[in-house]
């Protein structure tokens, strides 16, 4: 298991449920005019679900964001 924090707008428990699907773009990103596809997150996920793990949003200290990659321990093949 890996916790990742990185500086960042806070994310809001409405967007919570939605920042690994597909082109969604948060709030901040949306208002702040700033560039992407909304595609990183949903990329990070299919990829640890991909190798048998997970990725999820964590609880984080106020101006931060956190997120916990899991993935599986031992030989797959």
């Amino acid at each position: 298991m890996v916790k990742i924090v990185n500086s960042s707008q806070d994310i809001s428990l409405s967007e919570g449920d939605r920042i690994f699907e597909r082109f969604h773009r948060g709030y901040f990103t949306q208002i702040q005019k700033i560039a992407g596809s909304g595609l990183r997150l949903s990329l990070a996920w299919e990829i640890a679900r991909a190798h048998g793990g997970d990725i999820q949003l964590d609880a984080a200290i106020l101006g931060q964001t956190a997120f916990i990659l899991s993935l599986p321990v031992g030989d797959r093949y």
